[in-house]
């Protein structure tokens, strides 16, 4: 794992909606809390630091398209090195004089606007980029606390499998069971031991996701600090289509067609040809007079007339406004395929909570308590345990999913659909 030192200070951070970060960052071997992955990513994360150079870019872009074109000086000795009277310098003409070009039609301004809003779309993009970021850094972190829950369940489990294997073999040397009931409980227990490191491998992969989300190798054997946790409701749909038209993805789209129109200006105001002015002063040497020469120079626009230039930036606009559309439909239907999942999980450990896990606990005790009476084997006893634990696990699952699709509503709408904080409360 890389070594990087923790960031000294982290601010809020704001793009149409806010996440609150500490700043703190845990020593090593210290739970990572949310906030301090999400001060790391700010930190550290090469993809953002990727896009903040870009923005630089563009605005350093915008800044030189602005600028004045530099003047010319010219420097001109005619009739030297002729013959008869011209042999030498005696007959010549020196002419030193300076030119500059002009823009018509504001072609500097225009030019200075398609660079401006194109540093725009960058800061847009960035924002977007870093929102992104934020977020698949909450949907790794939740994994991670899921991974690391269902390791804890396995790790129960598998001791109360083992537990098992010792009370049958009490029992067998009593004479109260057959010997085969032993293996049956070493079944059990080699099946929770598997299990467990199943769910070892999948905490480990959850951990390297989580800190490639910084640029890290891996956690280093760090947890992650907090618990999922299930809200009593969730906000009705309508909230989320309309602010699905005010995303990330859609925003952008309204720079990004003012920076096409003003790229279409520019290459209309190109079909006016800019002209060159200059001024210099001759000497001539043979009689010591001097004299002034002025010239213009004006391209005759006959043939190029900026004709496929204007022609290609009218149809990126239209692409564009098609893009558009398409992005508005693209967020739409990601944000209702990812509603619905949100509710569907939000469903599933409401009822596993609710109804099904209780009523498997009741089953467990039942069983249990028959066991002690010598109703049940110790086998009946696993299973009814095993039952319980994989609904525990189930319910972990369905909070992970609907913890990992509201982020990804967060994304996708700008706004939280719960305070990232909450969720390692």
């Amino acid at each position: 794992m890389h070594q990087h030192r923790c960031p000294r200070a982290v601010g809020s951070w704001v793009l149409t909606t806010t996440f609150l970060l500490t700043g703190a960052c845990a020593e090593a071997g210290e739970p990572l809390t949310l906030e301090q992955a999400y001060a790391l990513v700010l930190a550290r994360s090469p993809v953002l630091a990727a896009s903040t150079a870009e923005v630089r870019a563009r605005e350093a872009h915008a800044v030189q398209a602005g600028l004045l074109p530099n003047p010319r000086m010219q420097a001109e000795v005619e009739n030297v090195g002729g013959s008869g009277t011209r042999q030498g310098f005696e007959e010549t003409e020196t002419t030193v004089g300076l030119s500059q070009l002009v823009e018509l039609a504001g072609k500097r301004g225009k030019r200075r606007r398609v660079a401006e809003l194109s540093a725009d779309l960058a800061g847009f993009d960035h924002a977007g980029g870093r929102l992104a970021a934020l977020g698949g850094t909450t949907k790794a972190f939740v994994r991670a606390l899921a991974a690391q829950e269902r390791v804890r369940l396995a790790a129960e489990l598998e001791q109360l499998a083992a537990e098992g294997v010792d009370a049958m073999r009490a029992q067998v040397g009593a004479g109260a069971a057959p010997g085969v009931e032993v293996s049956r409980a070493r079944v059990v227990r080699a099946r929770s031991d598997v299990a467990r490191r199943r769910a070892e491998r999948e905490l480990e992969a959850a951990g390297r996701a989580l800190a490639a989300t910084w640029g890290d190798d891996g956690l280093g054997g760090r947890e992650v600090a907090g618990s999922l946790w299930l809200p009593a409701s969730v906000p009705p749909p309508r909230a989320f289509e309309d602010a699905a038209a005010a995303g990330p993805d859609v925003a952008r789209w309204a720079s990004e067609l003012e920076e096409r129109r003003a790229a279409l200006a520019l290459e209309e105001a190109g079909r006016i040809p800019d002209v060159t002015v200059g001024a210099a002063g001759r000497h001539f040497s043979d009689n010591g007079d001097n004299a002034l020469v002025f010239d213009l120079s004006v391209p005759l626009p006959v043939f190029d007339r900026n004709q496929g230039a204007v022609a290609e930036a009218r149809h990126r606009l239209e692409k564009a406004r098609a893009e558009r559309e398409a992005a508005g439909l693209a967020a739409r239907t990601a944000v209702a395929s990812a509603y619905a999942e949100l509710v569907a999980a939000h469903e599933e450990a409401t009822h596993l909570r609710d109804g099904v896990i209780p009523e498997a606990r009741r089953a467990f005790d039942g069983v249990r308590a028959a066991y002690r009476q010598g109703a049940f084997r110790v086998v009946d006893v696993l299973d009814a345990q095993r039952t319980l634990f994989e609904l525990r696990a189930d319910y972990v699952t369905a909070l992970e999913t609907f913890h990992v699709q509201a982020a990804e509503l967060a994304r996708l709408t700008g706004a939280p659909l719960f305070q990232p904080t909450e969720v390692g409360r």
